[in-house]
């Protein structure tokens, strides 16, 4: 797997195939289908293009957008959401790092969330590129987000926290705060470093499963726009991905058990 100085291009190669996923690179695109050297194209975008032997599926994302004044950025967040923003200042016991360096731990929060939710964590390597952002209670990471970037813009990758394995109501509270306030760290930290907007990484507004995301996503007041994700494959790379199916779906259930004992 090869990231490139762009974090949002990324490459890999399953057995004799070149892939590659180009997110928000418009501009890139063309040099890299006459390329060639692809089995597999995932070209995500916020404009519709037409492009020969590409499908394209159409989904909602929304924006905050970065290119203004704090005041008019915070705002746009709803009435709870920057009462539970501004609570956090008043926790002495809460540390937010911008850009956070510890990915170890970050990596083993995010691990542990994901099997919570019955998903399956993408692997370590996956996720070196991202940019970090993370609260620490009384010295412990308790809620983090992974970005890409792509200058001018930032992508949410992953939100993850310890909330689901907490008892306790207002240690649970204080990890919902504190993850807002994540958000609004990453916008500060965008807008000082003159990024254009933030990608909260699409709104579902008609799966039930996904509702309690899309509303924590929309009560920072983003703009809601269509993402567009452009997918090209070779007819050899589709014949390939039929008969791995079955050995990635194996495979996916073997390591959520692993999981599942370890935890117990």
């Amino acid at each position: 797997m090869e990231y490139s100085k762009i974090i949002m291009i990324l490459r890999t190669k399953k057995l004799f195939f070149n892939t590659i996923n180009v997110i928000l690179e418009d501009d890139k695109l063309d040099e890299l289908i006459k390329s060639g050297r692809y089995s597999k194209i995932s070209a995500l975008s916020y404009k519709r293009m037409n492009l020969p032997d590409f499908s394209v599926q159409t989904k909602t994302t929304a924006l905050i957008l970065l290119d203004k004044e704090e005041d008019e950025i915070f705002s746009k967040f709803n009435h709870t959401t920057r009462n539970e923003v501004r609570r956090t200042y008043k926790n002495k016991d809460l540390k937010f790092i911008a850009d956070d360096k510890n990915f170890d731990e970050s990596y083993s929060l995010y691990k542990d969330f994901e099997y919570t939710q019955g998903r399956v964590p993408v692997s370590k390597r996956e996720l070196k590129g991202c940019k970090l952002f993370s609260a620490n209670y009384k010295g412990e990471m308790i809620s983090a987000v992974y970005l890409t970037t792509s200058f001018p813009y930032l992508r949410l990758r992953s939100i993850f926290s310890k909330r689901l394995k907490v008892d306790d109501k207002e240690l649970r509270k204080i990890i919902s705060n504190a993850t807002r306030r994540i958000i609004w760290e990453v916008c500060l930290w965008g807008q000082k470093n003159n990024f254009k907007l933030l990608d909260l990484a699409s709104v579902n507004f008609k799966n039930p499963r996904t509702a309690n995301i899309t509303q924590f996503k929309m009560s920072f007041g983003g703009q809601v726009i269509n993402e567009y994700t452009h997918i090209y494959k070779s007819k050899l790379f589709k014949v390939f991905e039929k008969f791995v199916f079955i050995k990635i779906w194996l495979s996916q259930l073997v390591n959520f058990t692993k999981g599942i004992l370890k935890r117990s």
